[in-house]
């Protein structure tokens, strides 16, 4: 890339002058953010899409950032730009989990095998943003997946299950059922500051 080269060619000329300055090699600093540059790429391009996301592509991006992760963490334009990838994400993640709770409740699937794969998916993006929040020399601000999906799956079974409570007839206690448990499996991940007891 072109923009590559010239940024190259600028840093080296800058190490020339500052030279015997005790300073670190900006071209070396330069070598050392390509690498996480590029992943951080990938997990954009796939946030990005309007439909169709990989999530597979996406997670991989995403732990590929994590051992290269650290010269790339010093800077706040990355760590920002990855919080905004880390945000992005997580409201795919929200609108792919209403869509799968909603069919998997109206057709009283309890235990949807789509709702497992994307607490699944939720699970390991977790994990590799905790470590590149470990890895940053400032702390950042990452969304908590679980916890949005947890939410997502509360308010549709809730939301089903009060409208089919709000029958005057042909209620189905089943559909009922299959509400509150798809509710009490995913209580557990809300927030406690989001629980209210009475």
């Amino acid at each position: 890339c072109n923009q590559d080269a010239a940024a190259g060619d600028l840093a080296q000329a800058m190490d020339r002058v500052l030279e015997g300055s005790g300073r670190p090699s900006i071209a070396a600093e330069l070598d050392s953010t390509k690498a996480p540059a590029e992943h951080l790429r990938k997990s954009q391009a796939e946030v990005a899409k309007e439909s169709g996301m990989d999530p597979r592509l996406f997670a991989s991006a995403l732990s590929a950032s994590v051992p290269l992760w650290p010269p790339a963490g010093k800077r706040a334009a990355f760590r920002d730009a990855m919080a905004g990838v880390l945000t992005a994400a997580e409201l795919k993640l929200r609108e792919a989990c209403r869509k799968a709770a909603t069919a998997a409740v109206a057709s009283q699937r309890h235990g949807d095998q789509k709702v497992k794969a994307l607490f699944a998916f939720a699970e390991e993006v977790s994990k590799t943003q905790q470590k590149l929040v470990e890895l940053s020399a400032v702390p950042f601000s990452v969304p908590d997946f679980r916890s949005a999906m947890s939410q997502v799956i509360v308010d549709v079974c809730l939301t089903h299950t009060e409208q089919e409570l709000a029958k005057e007839k042909g209620l189905s206690p089943d559909a009922v059922l299959c509400g509150l448990q798809q509710t009490a499996d995913a209580w557990g991940g809300l927030p406690q500051d989001d629980v209210d007891y009475g």
